[in-house]
């Protein structure tokens, strides 16, 4: 499946907002290492939270999902359109 990963704002101190599967992220904050962007963000749905960390080279994101509400934790990859 596919879905977009939108980053709106991102500002001096660290912090960025944005969405995730349409849903608004929270606490989003990012850092960078080296060549590597890092980031987590939190959205919430009717099941809890979610909260998505992944760390953006060049054009392409390895990150992961954890839901605390579905008890899943989820790995994906995506490229910077």
């Amino acid at each position: 499946s596919s879905t977009e990963f939108v980053v709106r704002q991102a500002t001096e101190d660290g912090r960025f907002e944005g969405t995730f599967y349409g849903s608004e992220l929270s606490d989003g904050r990012v850092v960078r290492r080296g060549d590597a962007l890092i980031f987590v963000g939190v959205s919430r749905d009717g099941s809890g939270e979610y909260l998505h960390s992944g760390r953006l080279t060049e054009d392409r994101i390895e990150g992961q999902t954890l839901s605390r509400g579905r008890g899943f934790l989820m790995a994906w990859s995506a490229v910077r359109a």
